[in-house]
């Protein structure tokens, strides 16, 4: 369990809260002030019609009165809309118990709509527990401290048919940190499940997982989990101690854990690492990918970005529909590759700049530790070549395929298409006198398109996508491209457009 440093709370404030909340109920509602303070409590909130509000976040606080019973029970038993307000105070525990419950009978499934602002929590197993759906939780600048989970809950079935999901959570400018377990754990296996959405929140320093998605079941048109500018740092940290099981095996923690999830969108948000288990779909937009680190995925999940970033050396998992920036480092093994969309079409437009191009239509020379020759295979991938090139390299081959001259200070956009057909690991980087892109092996068996930029700040006599292997390997080279641009803008357009920019090539 989470623990809380510091001396115990010595309460001055007097447990009439009950009291008083019957009778402002009674009389038809209103907002209970709350003074500043240490209040012992075990509320049970029963009308819609009463809200509560303090005298500022550790102004007014309140503690449990029972550390077997919640500091505040939800137990409206109405679906109505009509969302139930709590603001300006702490609930603080001693690191067992709950802070926030609504109930788990089947009449409990109608709690929910509520919205808490300026609220912290901090000591508790659970700060908020949702154990049967109760849908409509709205967090607006909240702060989450030491606790096992942040927010706990799964949907309800009941033995009538009745369902109720667990959706509907909506967090704005809150901070969360200190998850031992989960920041957000969600169980929701009932059709409906959808409409999570975190924006501007920071998460930071968290042992546990960030997001828990055991299941979401949001597949009939409800829409998804959407994570909007925020910020991620040291999470997932825990090792052993944060541990959770999950789709059937105890699983280290990561920040995201998704199981059968139609849709999580991350945007100006810098994911950290995953594990996706069924056709779980995961879209970035405009996200800074460095963090990213795929952990696991099942060959149905689908991990798609747009407008990506990075600023380091790595293989970026997933998809990469457009860059927004490739790389902005200078010189040296910095260069991301990217999995992009295969080339739609060939143009032939006039290239001033060094450049390497070939569709592999023909046979080719590959120079190396020795010359190899590739040899021609009705295999191919782009628009309106029959044929690609098959590479058969021996154990301990090294060799270039394509090679320029950089002029210095320019920008080198690259494309690589390949399948791998046997044998050992084939190895790539574009490299030369120095290397621009980190390096990964050639080991999908499907035609992939990989690509990247880098920004080269002096002259190299010579730069090439080169390809080695311990082993004998063979591999089918589709078509590849290594261009020098005068501006970040033109090459990324390069990378963007889909485009093949044909140029003959020397050919043996």
């Amino acid at each position: 369990m989470a623990s809380v440093a510091g001396q115990s709370p010595s309460p001055t404030g007097s447990d009439d809260l009950q009291r008083r909340y019957d009778a402002l109920a009674k009389a038809g509602g209103g907002t209970l002030r709350l003074p500043a303070g240490i209040i012992r409590t075990a509320l049970i909130m029963h009308s819609r019609t009463v809200h509560l509000s303090g005298e500022g976040r550790n102004a007014t606080i309140l503690v449990p009165i029972d550390s077997q019973l919640p500091v505040l029970r939800q137990s409206y038993s109405t679906a109505r809309w009509d969302a139930v307000t709590i603001s300006d105070l702490t609930i603080q525990g001693m690191g067992s118990g709950t802070a926030l419950d609504y109930g788990d009978s089947e009449e409990d499934r109608f709690n929910g709509r509520t919205i808490l602002r300026n609220v912290r929590f901090v000591g508790f197993e659970v700060c908020i527990r949702r154990p049967t759906g109760n849908i409509g939780l709205y967090l607006e600048d909240c702060q989450f401290d030491a606790a096992d989970y942040h927010v706990w809950g799964k949907s309800f079935r009941g033995a009538d048919g009745s369902i109720m999901h667990n959706g509907v959570l909506s967090a704005r400018r809150c901070h969360f940190q200190e998850a031992v377990k989960a920041v957000l754990y969600v169980d929701s296996t009932v059709a409906g499940s959808g409409q999570i959405v975190f924006d501007e929140c920071t998460f930071e320093n968290n042992p546990g997982f960030v997001f828990v998605f055991a299941r979401f079941e949001s597949r009939d048109g409800v829409p998804g989990i959407s994570v909007r500018s925020c910020w991620n740092e040291a999470n997932g940290t825990g090792g052993t101690a944060s541990e959770l099981q999950l789709a059937g095996k105890r699983r280290k923690p990561v920040f995201l854990f998704a199981d059968h999830v139609a849709l999580i969108e991350f945007m100006d948000t810098p994911p950290g690492s995953m594990v996706l288990v069924g056709d779980t779909t995961v879209i970035t937009r405009s996200c800074a990918l460095d963090l990213l680190n795929v952990v696991e995925a099942h060959s149905a999940a689908n991990i798609t970005h747009y407008d990506a970033r990075i600023f380091g050396d790595k293989a970026v998992a997933g998809l990469t529909r457009s860059l927004a920036n490739g790389n902005q480092k200078n010189f040296g093994p910095t260069g991301a590759i990217f999995r992009l969309p295969h080339r739609v079409g060939i143009i032939l437009p006039r290239i001033s700049e060094a450049h390497a191009v070939g569709v592999c239509d023909r046979p080719m020379i590959v120079d190396g530790k020795r010359r190899m020759v590739t040899r021609s295979v009705d295999d191919a991938i782009l628009p309106g070549v029959t044929v690609s090139q098959q590479l058969d390299l021996a154990a301990g081959d090294a060799g270039y395929v394509g090679m320029i001259a950089v002029p210095g200070p320019t920008y080198v956009a690259w494309t690589f298409t390949y399948r791998k057909i046997a044998g050992g690991d084939v190895e790539f980087v574009v490299a030369g006198r120095a290397g621009i892109s980190t390096l990964i092996k050639l080991n999908m068996v499907d035609w992939t398109t990989i690509g990247g930029i880098a920004f080269i700040d002096q002259q190299l006599d010579q730069l090439g996508l080169l390809l080695r292997s311990t082993n004998a390997a063979s591999v089918r080279i589709g078509g590849y491209q290594l261009i020098c641009f005068p501006t970040r803008a033109a090459a990324t357009e390069m990378l963007n457009d889909g485009l093949f920019r044909g140029r003959s090539v020397k050919y043996g």
